[in-house]
């Protein structure tokens, strides 16, 4: 295995060395060989002929990563302490430690599926000792890694760029900074050569005695970081670009925080989306540095005049606190962002005309063709931004719905007395006595407080016993019958209150009050924008509580569409039971199905053992006798 043919820097000489390498295979014909290059270095001359079979390495899966991890500190642990027990020891613990920083950290995991970027991850964490918590902070590491402590690293000997003084690291990343910030501001994730020869010379221009040594220290300069550091790469004939967008939107940031004006720079680039990480990566950049200039900038942008979209400031606001963590900023700006998002979510009508003064009426709600917008397309568009707002909220720690320590819900009353159920000629009247129901179907958040409490067994779909990135407030999903027993069970020990999973009737009850026999919680007519079911096409689960206007007169949310809930009605006897192991009656419908199955009076066969992806549950609070 002959490894890192990129590393001879010299063109010439690296094509000298392919052909030496080609002879070498022919006076050793049955032995196999492995060249290995970084893609750059792999070009004209320089590739192998004869019978070489060129391939990329791919993208490492979880158990990849964890092999590498494995091999990579044993490695390193022999090399410092030597062959023995105390080194196995060592090498085991930093790459649990190591490992269980990337899982917790989706940002940072999607950055270790590449081979190259795990090494880096991995040099940070040797270095480190501790793997940065914030993204920015890795970030940083990763660069100066990749700047010079990746080749101080190996013994690899420094090319000089400025004759007569040093240009280090620091002096390396300024120079990128500005490349990365006219890439971003002219929207380019590629430079043409030549444009990117006409930056660096221009930057060289007043560092050296004349353009001669200018255009030679860019060539240097472009050779160092194309070659040694992997940072900026060649992408064809021509044409160079950041190996990964991450380190352009770092670079940005960098560049953009170090400007006086950076408030108010981010304010007028805030409703793009092309400039969304770089403002997040601004905002951690900045906690690292000040507390004051981090919370200017946060506050700025949830308190801005106009917006986009329903909630883009807020949300974006929200996902900066999130990256830089509430002890990164002064004040109460988290309780201030959690308040707002609730009040806001809380309210019925969208602010269309805040948004119709703002002068981007039209533009959000995507009919700037039409002087009369869309009712229904209003609607549509509100629910997506209810989804963002909510899932913001769930990111900065907030919650709607249920109360800390036990997530135990918020409780609807529902009266004692008779109401129609069933729909139709089929309705009859039935009494019940009074009891309370969750507003909201349980969450992820909640329902692992009891995984973490009780140490059962996570859902199916939770890899590694963790909640899908961004899915804390949707409602808790694959649930069998035994697991609703089980986390209602469980509640009632820690809350003293009598809890269980309703009955069809209380459930129905609560779905269309006692005085209608109404097809749906909202009246007779089916309407997409009130539930969550296939005709919004938006083939997942929903934060819950988005639909306001789907509400039952109770105020009881999500009734219909999202999931379908289970109860304890037998579906065979029709009876109440915790007991039997026969199927059991499902209520509420899914957003797999279309507008009949999320009627009030739709019921749905379920089994106790059987795991379905839209299966979920909400609990009630009855008298003991009915427990």
């Amino acid at each position: 295995m002959l490894d890192g043919m990129d590393e001879v820097a010299d063109p010439d000489l690296r094509a000298r060395v392919s052909r030496l390498v080609e002879s070498f295979t022919l006076a050793y014909p049955k032995c196999r060989f492995v060249v290995t290059s970084r893609v750059v270095g792999y070009t004209g001359a320089s590739r192998l002929q004869a019978d070489f079979a060129t391939t990329t390495v791919s993208d490492f899966s979880l158990e990849d990563v964890r092999q590498f991890l494995s091999h990579w500190h044993r490695l390193v642990a022999i090399g410092q302490m030597g062959a023995g027990e105390d080194a196995e020891n060592y090498a085991r613990n930093q790459t649990a430690q190591l490992l269980n920083a990337i899982q917790n950290n989706e940002r940072v995991r999607d950055l270790a599926i590449n081979p190259l970027m795990l090494t880096v991850i991995a040099l940070v964490h040797r270095d480190r000792v501790k793997l940065p918590d914030r993204r920015a902070e890795l970030y940083a590491e990763a660069v100066d890694v990749l700047l010079g402590k990746w080749d101080e690293a190996r013994g690899v000997d420094e090319i000089r760029i400025l004759d007569d003084r040093p240009f280090d690291a620091g002096d390396r990343r300024l120079l990128l900074q500005n490349i990365a910030l006219h890439m971003h501001e002219h929207e380019k994730k590629e430079l043409e050569a030549a444009e990117l020869r006409g930056l660096l010379q221009a930057a060289f221009k007043g560092m050296t005695k004349d353009e001669a040594e200018a255009r030679r220290a860019s060539e240097r300069f472009l050779t160092v970081i194309e070659e040694r550091t992997g940072l900026l790469t060649a992408r064809g004939e021509g044409v160079y670009a950041f190996s990964h967008l991450t380190f352009q939107e770092y670079l940005t940031a960098l560049a953009v925080a170090a400007r006086d004006d950076y408030v108010d720079y981010i304010l007028k680039n805030s409703a793009e989306a092309w400039w969304r990480e770089v403002i997040l990566l601004t905002a951690g950049y900045l906690s690292t540095q000040s507390k004051e200039r981090t919370t200017r900038l946060i506050d700025a942008i949830y308190t801005s005049k106009t917006e986009p979209e329903l909630f883009h400031n807020l949300v974006l606001a929200a996902e900066c606190l999130r990256d830089v963590g509430s002890n990164r900023v002064t004040g109460n700006i988290e309780s201030i962002l959690q308040n707002t998002l609730k009040k806001e979510l809380s309210r019925e009508t969208p602010r269309v005309f805040d948004l119709k003064n703002a002068g981007v009426f039209e533009r959000w709600t995507g009919k700037a063709e039409k002087k009369k917008a869309d009712s229904e397309a209003i609607r549509h568009m509100v629910i997506q931004h209810r989804n963002a707002a909510a899932n913001a909220l769930a990111r900065i720690g907030g919650q709607q719905f249920w109360t800390q320590p036990y997530g135990e819900p918020e409780w609807i009353p529902i009266p004692a007395g008779k109401f129609w159920m069933g729909e139709g000629s089929q309705a009859r009247q039935i009494d019940l006595p009074d009891f309370q129901i969750s507003r909201v179907p349980i969450t992820n958040a909640q329902y692992a407080l009891f995984v973490k409490t009780t140490e059962r067994e996570a859902p199916e779909h939770w890899q590694d016993g963790r909640i899908p990135k961004g899915l804390e407030s949707h409602p808790v999903v694959n649930m069998k019958w035994y697991d609703a027993i089980a986390y209602s069970e469980w509640l009632s020990d820690v809350t003293g209150k009598h809890i269980t999973v309703p009955s069809e009737a209380e459930w129905e009850k609560a779905a269309k009050g006692d005085k209608y026999k109404r097809a749906y919680p909202w009246g007779e007519e089916f309407d997409s924008s009130k539930c969550n079911s296939r005709e919004l096409d938006l083939d997942t689960t929903t934060p819950v509580g988005i639909f306001l206007e789907g509400a039952s007169p109770y105020g009881v949310l999500d009734m219909s569409g999202n999931v379908w809930e289970w109860t304890r009605t037998n579906y065979e006897t029709k009876k109440d039971d915790l007991e039997s192991t026969d199927t059991r009656v499902l209520r509420g419908g899914s957003f797999f199905n279309g507008a009949g199955d999320v009627r009030c009076a739709f019921r749905n066969r379920g089994y106790p053992n059987f795991r379905n992806w839209v299966n979920g549950f909400r609990i009630v609070v009855v008298s003991p006798l009915l427990s």
